[in-house]
């Protein structure tokens, strides 16, 4: 049987090891983020292919990261801290990847440079305008999660 493992670790002088709370996707494999407290994860007879394995270590004491692939308009980095049940939550620009710029829906109308040129692509395609709320609510999702093992 062939099995292609990753190890890794998130350091917190705050959290303990085992409330440490981890996001991870084999790109090119995996269709969705899945969430754990393990700190490895396998995949058997994974087929012959090019991917990346992408990790996000969540949970510092009572504050989150939040790791988005390119640069989120301000509105959306702060609708997530404000939905989301931490005290303080931080976004953090192009962890895991550089796609591009994120735009609000209200924002892509009135075109320019983040919108026009430099908007965040998928395999090709120009994320939807309604992709903010998306982000928003997949964010928010993962941090209901985490503070909900965290214990806070």
């Amino acid at each position: 049987q062939k099995l292609l493992g990753f190890e890794f670790q998130g350091l917190s002088f705050k959290t303990r090891p085992d409330a440490m709370i981890y996001r991870y996707r084999l790109n090119g494999y995996d269709q969705d983020w899945k969430t754990t407290h393990e700190r490895r994860v396998e995949y058997p007879d994974l087929p012959w292919g090019s991917y990346t394995f992408e990790v996000q270590a969540v949970a510092l004491n009572d504050t989150a990261l939040v790791g988005m692939p390119g640069e989120i308009f301000v509105e959306i980095g702060m609708e997530i801290e404000r939905r989301s049940p931490f005290p303080r939550t931080l976004t953090v620009a192009y962890a895991n990847g550089a796609l591009g710029y994120f735009p609000t829906a209200k924002e892509v109308p009135f075109g320019g440079y983040e919108i026009g040129v430099v908007r965040a692509r998928h395999q090709g395609r120009v994320i939807r305008p309604e992709a903010d709320e998306t982000i928003i609510a997949g964010a928010v999702e993962v941090l209901k999660k985490a503070h909900e093992k965290v214990g806070l």
